[in-house]
């Protein structure tokens, strides 16, 4: 099994300390077992490693420290931080008496399974810790949820509350209770997340070379669903487990640290989301005839990637629903499913090329998301390039290929500028065919338009509509005065 922390010999005046070590990004955890190697030659002349109490003494601290780290390796998928380990090493001191004299060091053996526990075995009351329900309330989500990235997205609001723990560890938020909720804890704990919150957008490639630099706080969106998310679990605790909370206090000191630290949803105003322009969609779909040198570079996969893309801006199925779609839902040349998100059924009509796409791969659209992304990124950065000149020579005037976005973090705002294509994902294909869908169609058409994307909600159904250049002269004046 392999070993994320090691033994090693530390030298002092006189003789050599056995220490187990750890790092991660820097930041060390060293925890002494005591045992010392006294300097009488480079050998272990005394035996002290030879010793059976001492052996036993060091690889029972060196398991529980194990322990720890694939507890949280576990839960988040990626190494504890240096100052989580000392911390949750602390309170297990603390708890369990970890430092008895040397020889009557008692211990229980953790097997692989019972490593989950390993942090919730220190305390049985949530008047010691918010979250010592937290394995039950998963074990209830599992039971209840369609996809593990729900189960995902509730693990990373654990995930940000222990890294809060330990940026905030001299506060004593290390063995917060439920008593112990404040406004300041509220007020902490949402700064944390919008200003000092560091994490990486995927996963890093263990045989990649390449240093990924972490993100700096989360986008006001995201931080209210974290506390969305942690309401829901104090509910979970108070219907399910009878904790006395009160939800309404809480989400009152919510309230105010949200008014007050400007953490906010941002208007749709000022949202940008890319979508692609009709005459965009048949450059795209005839690649191979206008540019047919580039088409050709493509590989098999790429160009299945984007026919997928392709056959979601045509159809405006999002992703899950994609992936999912079987022979049997194409009816009298009509698309019939259920959308994954709520469960409402949707009948469109089939459009040739996308008919064509699914007998091209044996109604198979299955592919990895965070691949597909990056694949289709890298495709339109090439493809809006060449698409330019068309472009310009039709409309005369310049084709813009710099788009900025705008994200809020707390109060600041931040623009991220970039290229048009680098903003390409699965859900472009949805909100493309939402937008043309749209955008000659009146009252009467608008409903026919929600029905074939199942929105019931006219609100919800804007919100995929986005701006774009078509190329279209725009009235100067919005009431058309010259």
């Amino acid at each position: 099994m392999e070993s994320f922390s090691k033994v090693i010999l530390q030298q002092r005046k006189g003789y050599r300390e056995v220490f187990i070590y750890y790092s991660r990004h820097g930041a060390k955890f060293r925890e002494s077992t005591k045992v010392k190697v006294f300097d009488h030659g480079i050998v272990d002349l005394e035996g002290a490693l030879e010793n059976p109490l001492n052996r036993d003494r060091i690889q029972q601290l060196h398991r529980r420290v194990e322990n720890l780290i694939r507890y949280y390796l576990a839960q988040y998928e990626e190494k504890p931080p240096g100052q989580w380990l000392r911390l949750e090493f602390n309170k297990l001191k603390i708890k369990q008496g970890i430092t008895p004299p040397a020889g009557k060091f008692n211990d229980t053996e953790m097997s692989d399974s019972t490593v989950s526990g390993a942090i919730h075995v220190e305390t049985n009351s949530i008047s010691e810790d918010l979250f010592c329900y937290w394995s039950d309330f998963i074990a209830m989500k599992r039971q209840c949820t369609r996809t593990e990235g729900t189960i995902k997205r509730y693990n990373n609001l654990i995930n940000n509350i222990r890294k809060f723990y330990c940026k905030y560890s001299d506060k004593g938020y290390g063995a917060t209770g439920v008593n112990a909720v404040s406004q300041i804890f509220f007020n902490d704990l949402l700064y944390y997340m919008a200003k000092e919150h560091e994490y990486l957008r995927s996963t890093t490639k263990s045989n990649s070379q390449t240093i990924e630099l972490p993100e700096i706080g989360l986008s006001n969106e995201t931080i209210i669903k974290r506390i969305t998310d942690l309401i829901e679990y104090l509910s979970y605790c108070k219907r399910r487990k009878g904790v006395l909370v009160d939800l309404e206090e809480i989400q009152e000191y919510i309230k105010i640290a949200k008014f007050k630290l400007g953490i906010i949803k941002q208007c749709d105003s000022k949202k940008w989301e890319l979508t692609l322009t009709p005459e965009e969609l048949q450059f795209t779909i005839n690649l191979d005839y206008f540019e047919p040198q580039y088409f050709t570079s493509l590989s098999r996969m790429q160009r299945r990637y984007l026919d997928i893309f392709l056959f979601m801006c045509l159809q405006g199925t999002a992703p899950i629903d994609t992936k999912n779609i079987k022979r049997t839902d194409i009816v009298r040349g009509k698309l019939i499913g259920d959308r994954r998100k709520t469960r409402t059924g949707f009948k469109v009509e089939l459009d040739p090329i996308a008919d064509e796409i699914l007998q091209r791969y044996n109604y198979e659209l299955g592919f990895v998301d965070q691949g597909f992304n990056e694949a289709v990124k890298k495709m339109f950065v090439t493809i809006f390039e060449l698409y330019r000149p068309y472009f310009e020579d039709k409309y005369d005037e310049d084709y813009l290929l710099i788009y900025t976005q705008r994200k809020s973090k707390g109060d600041e705002e931040f623009l991220q500028v970039q290229l048009k294509g680098l903003f390409a994902e699965g859900m472009t294909g949805r909100r493309t065919f939402i937008t043309n869908l749209n955008e000659s169609s009146n009252e009467v058409g608008m409903k026919e338009n929600m029905r074939k994307t199942e929105h019931s909600r006219i609100q919800t159904h804007l919100g995929y509509q986005k701006d774009r250049q078509t190329g279209k002269k725009s009235r100067l004046s919005l009431f058309g005065i010259k």
